[in-house]
């Protein structure tokens, strides 16, 4: 409540001061016509002194620290400052009128000590640091103010020695005026040089105009000196009162905001000093204009306040200068680690002999576990590993977050030096951290690098033009590749070595007869199983670089393949590397240069295809042991353009994989309204679909399109995606809630963990091929393959194994507990028909 009483007090002054200031207007310019009583223009003028003590006093209330001091000093001098106005109050009732206002030397004493008081306060006003040259800047625009005010101060004194003559009530009048008005000059100039400070700017200026008040209500006593009855001083305190109590609101109201505010930039205070010689020259040529002459006071002023004007010019040039130097350093270096910025570091790139780029790997990881401060920490000291390494005839850069470039003179020693250096632990914080990199590397065979060719970073120049890139060629049309071959069927499904020994996809697969075994005693299983879109296989490693490209340095690039640019190379180089976990180093080669142009050969053909369905779904049988029944099917894409191993990965690197994800999961839901007696349709969804939060509506939809129960699509996703948890993780919930099964593909070769079967909502574990192929060997090589299907009959999973291509496979399979299986042995990727000719021959049969 009393805070409230006084924000209620606070608004109130300011329209109280403003009354009194406009009273007081109006009583000079009534007194001028009418004879007021002397003591009445005096009531407004008393009150204003009190009103701002009053508002300086309640300031320092709500301040603190150097604040509360300041504003209770400043509050102190104003009431002395209302003191001297009693006092003078006191003088128009006792002393006698004798053409000279009626103010005796206690009064001027007393105004005096208020205003030396408020020169100490605001002298002592902390402020910021400052360069020697923002303090010679300083320093020459109180020189400027000085100056200015001691030529105006000269022609006051001249004037009022001319008016009052010897008078010894003059000359303590303007002595005193005259301190008052070098305390506002101090005031001006405190404001000019304090910068950053406690009390806000507004507050300052505001502050500013009391200290002209004393010589502008000397100057107000000659015009109203026919009017005994009017003062000067009376007219000018009510205004003292307005600009204290508007000081005092002002710091009231710049209290700290709740939000982060960024704190206010350095400005020079130019405009007084302009301001103060403006107004000087015009009084100068106006005592020209008046008398025909100048006195040496006005002559050898404006010639120091000239050089002094030019001095501050020079400097202020000399500092424009370094501002500028300071924005080229900056623009071209780090901030952080004090290395060359992107931007020089693809200027110097265009006459680079060698361009090797080093990116962090799991730096977010580093960074959010132990902090930022360490991760800047990391950067820091890896960016003083590079420079070591290096040395003085390489340029090291930070290219921004955890990837840094370097330009070399030479390759091979520093490569080798630098994967050698991440078995030493780099120190961040008070920690030791082991690091891992991936490396792109792109060389050519002009000159070796020469550091003095480089450009300056000092100068902001903009980059040449290069000439422009020639439009990218389209590749010509690939001819078709010959159609699939559906190999013949093997009668007794012996393991399958080449294309040619797989079975016909239009035949059914044969089931195998087990010795002993009941016919059809197992119960049927329904598969629920998640996986990649389609099959997919990871790129090659690229091959070791056998010569250095020959394209010289500076032909336009191909935006493509980057050739004739080192810095894009090294770019799709380290891309590559980060894309391999068990690759640290890639070398621009014609095999990378190939297989990039292969895939933005791809990545064009891909959108085409999705438009004109050139797209088409091949299935595999899942089948039930010992039967050989086919009771569900995992669904494969297949483009005549490129194997899945190829066409896949372009699509989640470019996007694409969500499009044709919603196309595979719509055609796989119309496909199975034709198999109702399928316990299972299965879909493959990847990593980057996983991240789609749209992904449960688009498959809800589709369900609810085609009339599929939810139960009947299984989605199989891979360990890695859902590993980190996350948006993957919720997506693969919100796909459980809506009844549709889940299926870990290939279990056992991602980041397998035991974990992630309780907290990942999984119906179904694939069990990968490797595990399949090491069967029929040492115990050992059984144990994984045992020791899984153990796991999911405690946890009530259902386990298929994949890749099964011999009888002995599935027969071991089977004694092992495994039920339902699937691979080349019974069946390859079918067409839709033959699944459905197939599952027409099962129905015959069980009838």
């Amino acid at each position: 409540m009393s805070v409230l009483r006084e924000a209620g007090l606070g608004r109130a002054l300011v329209p109280l001061a403003i009354l009194l200031a406009v009273a007081e207007v109006l009583l000079i310019l009534l007194g001028i016509r009418v004879g007021l009583p002397n003591l009445l223009v005096w009531v407004p003028a008393l009150a204003g002194p009190g009103l701002a003590a009053a508002a300086f006093l309640r300031a320092a209330a709500d301040a603190t620290g150097d604040l509360r001091l300041f504003w209770r000093r400043i509050g102190f001098a104003m009431a002395a400052i209302q003191v001297a106005a009693v006092s003078q109050v006191v003088d128009v009732t006792t002393l006698p009128y004798d053409g000279m206002p009626s103010i005796g030397p206690r009064t001027l004493l007393l105004y005096v000590i208020g205003t030396t008081m408020a020169i100490v306060a605001l002298m002592r006003l902390p402020g910021e640091g400052r360069t020697w040259r923002q303090v010679a800047t300083a320093v020459l625009d109180v020189a400027v103010v000085g100056v200015a005010a001691g030529i105006v101060g000269w022609q006051y004194l001249g004037w009022a020695v001319g008016r009052f003559g010897g008078h010894a009530s003059a000359w303590w009048l303007n002595l005193s005026m005259s301190a008052i008005g070098i305390a506002g000059v101090m005031v001006i100039v405190k404001i000019m040089t304090i910068g950053r400070s406690p009390v806000p700017k507004a507050s300052l200026w505001w502050l500013s105009p009391i200290g002209v008040t004393g010589p502008l209500s000397a100057a107000l006593m000659t015009v109203l000196q026919p009017w005994p009855h009017l003062s000067g001083s009376a007219a000018v305190l009510p205004f003292v009162g307005l600009f204290g109590v508007l000081a005092a609101r002002a710091q009231h109201r710049s209290r700290p905001p709740a939000r982060m505010t960024l704190p206010p930039l350095y400005r020079r205070g130019s405009a007084v000093p302009l301001v103060a010689t403006g107004l000087t020259s015009l009084l100068t040529a106006g005592v020209y204009l008046s008398t025909g002459t100048l006195s040496s006071v006005h002559v050898t002023g404006m010639t120091l306040l000239l050089l002094l004007v030019v001095a501050r010019q020079a400097l202020a040039l000399a500092e424009n200068t370094t501002l500028l130097e300071t924005v080229a350093h900056q623009a071209m270096h780090d901030e952080l680690t004090g290395l060359y910025s992107r931007r020089y570091f693809a200027e110097a790139a265009v006459r680079a002999h060698t361009v090797l780029l080093v990116d962090l790997r799991d730096f977010r990881s580093i960074n959010d576990g132990l902090g930022p401060k360490t991760g800047d920490a990391l950067l820091i000291a890896f960016a003083h590993r590079l420079v070591t390494l290096a040395g003085d005839r390489s340029v090291v850069a930070r290219l921004g977050g955890d990837e840094f470039g370097l330009l070399l003179p030479a390759e091979e020693p520093f490569t080798e030096r630098l994967l050698a250096s991440t078995t030493d632990p780099l120190h961040a914080n008070g920690y030791e951290l082991l690091i891992d990199i991936s490396v792109g590397l792109a060389t050519a065979t002009p000159a070796p690098l020469d550091p003095s060719a480089l450009p300056d970073p000092s100068a902001l120049s903009v980059p040449p033009a290069l000439p422009d890139p020639p439009a990218p060629s389209v590749p010509p049309a690939l001819p078709d590749p010959p159609a699939l071959s559906v190999p013949s069927a093997l009668p007794g499904s012996s393991a399958l070595t080449s294309t040619s020994a797989l079975p016909d996809p239009s035949s059914p697969p044969s089931p195998i007869v087990l010795p002993d075994s009941p016919s059809s005693s197992s119960p049927p299983g329904t598969l629920a199983s998640p996986g990649p879109l389609a099959t997919s296989g990871s790129v090659a490693a690229p091959a070791e670089a056998t010569a250095p490209l020959a394209e010289p340095i500076g032909v336009p690039p191909d935006p493509v393949t980057g050739d004739g640019d080192l810095y894009r190379q090294a770019e799709i180089a380290l891309r590559e590397a980060a894309a391999q976990p068990g690759q640290h180093l890639v070398r621009w080669d014609a095999t990378l240069r190939s297989r990039v142009s292969r895939r933005a050969t791809i990545a064009a053909d891909m959108r085409r295809a999705l438009t004109e369905n050139e797209f088409h779904m091949l299935y595999q049988p899942i089948v039930e042991l010992p039967s050989g029944r086919t009771v569900g099917v995992e669904s494969l894409i297949r483009w005549r353009n490129a194997s899945p191993a190829d066409f896949i990965p372009v699509a989640e690197d470019t996007g694409l994989i969500i499009e044709l994800g919603e196309w595979i999961i719509d055609t796989v839901c119309a496909q199975a309204t034709a198999w109702p007696s399928l316990n299972s349709v299965a879909v493959n969804v990847s990593a980057r679909q996983l991240l789609d939060p749209a992904l449960p509506d688009v498959i809800a939809a589709a369900l609810a399109r085609h009339g599929v129960p939810p139960h009947q699509l299984t989605v199989e996703i891979t360990e890695t995606a859902v590993f980190g948890g996350g948006r993957a993780l919720a997506t693969v919930d919100a796909l459980h809630a809506l009844g549709v099964s889940i299926a870990l593909d290939d279990f056992g070769t991602g980041h397998s963990s035991l974990g992630l079967l309780r907290t990942c909502p999984v119906d179904v574990i694939k069990v990968d091929k490797s595990f399949v192929d090491g069967l029929n060997g040492t115990p050992q090589q059984e144990a994984i393959a045992v020791a899984l299907t153990g796991i999911a009959d405690t946890l009530g999973l259902r386990t298929v194994a994949e890749g099964v291509e011999t009888e002995d496979q599935a027969r071991r399979l089977y004694e092992l507990g495994y039920r339902l299986v699937q691979g080349f042995h019974f069946a390859r990727p079918l067409l839709p028909e033959t699944i459905s000719d197939m599952l027409h021959t099962d129905r015959r049969e069980a009838s």
